[in-house]
């Protein structure tokens, strides 16, 4: 194997890991949540509401190491933002498993635990140095941040 040529500063663009129903993902959070460009077509045909822009995480895959970024469901935002104000889950380990939708319900259920991340994810801390994300943090999005 050869040695790369460039040490890698900044990460830029990150490839999607689909979170799939029934299948637990062990992740590092490595930024804030975050409000991804809005699509400006309607949900559906005739219908004049647009959709509304994804809540995006970056990531780290804690059992492949891979680095992306997730499409955070409503349900996990709200999960994430209730448990760890301000956004406190950034550098934490969580394993995530979407359930699926119960019956009478319109939205998924997850299963949502923090975990204890594995040393070569915290280089034997728990301090992690976080992406910054490239949108308004969804939870602070209209309000102002206190230093």
């Amino acid at each position: 194997m050869t040695e790369p040529k460039f040490d890698v500063i900044r990460k830029i663009t990150y490839q999607q890991i689909k979170l799939e129903t029934g299948i637990p993902y062990y992740l590092r959070l490595d930024g804030e949540i975050y409000l991804g460009k809005g699509d400006t077509r309607p949900k559906v045909a005739g219908d004049d509401k647009a959709q509304e822009p994804p809540h995006l995480i970056n990531v780290t895959d804690c059992e492949t190491g891979e680095v992306g970024v997730i499409v955070a469901p409503a349900i996990l935002v709200s999960e994430l933002n209730d448990a760890y104000p301000v956004g406190d889950y950034v550098g934490r380990g969580f394993a995530i498993k979407i359930l699926g939708k119960r019956e009478g319900k319109r939205y998924n259920t997850i299963d949502l635990a923090e975990i204890k991340l594995p040393e070569h994810l915290t280089g034997g801390t728990t301090e992690v140095a976080p992406d910054e994300p490239t949108e308004t943090p969804s939870h602070v999005r209209g309000k102002k941040r206190s230093s």
